[in-house]
């Protein structure tokens, strides 16, 4: 009977423990099966152990791996615009605007719109852009309360003789009341795509408030 024959009769039971004293009463070479089966189950552990390594040193390796391929795939970001909402200059609508120093994401206030209707909120405009080519993209630090209806970014460019084409946040709207949180839209660019002008606003889908602050215009690159 090998060492592996031997663990397994002596862990079954009575058929085991009877072999196991048949080779006792048998002379001194019955010491042999033990220190046998002592190697063999420190073998055993050993090779846990190491299988236990080899799992975690995968599942590390695949961690790194997929945190490159996170940061590989968002490429280069380079800021175009840059909206703090320390106050309501350049806010093309101000009508149910405010400036909210007290409730702010950054700086010195964020701006607070108070929303009685189904409405799209116009910020900023850019005018010309330098992005053809690559990705546009439209960021804000976003909170919410008591909204009634979806809120998100939308994003207009416009090109010479082609008209605007739009860009939504419906992917992850907010709705009801939220704490800061990064909302980002983008509008991909082919090569020789250059808007004379983009149209940053928020849209509101039913009452409610929203703030909203830190919009950020970048151009991302592959």
């Amino acid at each position: 009977m090998t060492a592996r024959s031997w663990a397994t009769a002596a862990d079954s039971g009575v058929s085991g423990g009877s072999w196991l004293m048949r080779k006792l009463s048998a002379g001194p070479e019955a010491s042999v099966a033990p220190a046998v089966s002592l190697a063999y189950r420190e073998e055993v552990v050993k090779m846990k152990a190491l299988r236990t390594v080899g799992v975690w040193t995968i599942l590390f390796v695949g961690t790194l791996t997929l945190v490159a391929c996170s940061k590989a795939s968002r490429g280069k970001d380079l800021e175009l615009k840059s909206y703090p909402l320390d106050s309501l200059q350049g806010v093309i609508q101000v009508t149910g605007m405010q400036i909210d120093t007290q409730i702010k994401a950054s700086g010195g206030g964020s701006l607070r719109i108070d929303v009685t209707e189904p409405s799209v909120i116009r910020l900023f405009e850019t005018g010309p852009l330098e992005v053809d080519g690559a990705t546009l993209v439209y960021r804000a630090r976003l909170r919410t309360a008591n909204a009634q209806g979806n809120v998100y970014l939308e994003m207009w460019c416009q090109f010479p003789g082609e008209g605007e084409f739009f860009s939504r946040g419906l992917q992850s709207p907010l709705r009801g009341s939220n704490d800061w949180t990064t909302q980002e839209i983008m509008f991909f660019m082919k090569k020789g795509e250059k808007p004379d002008n983009v149209k940053l606003n928020v849209v509101s889908e039913g009452p409610g408030v929203i703030w909203i602050d830190d919009i950020r215009l970048f151009r991302r690159s592959s």
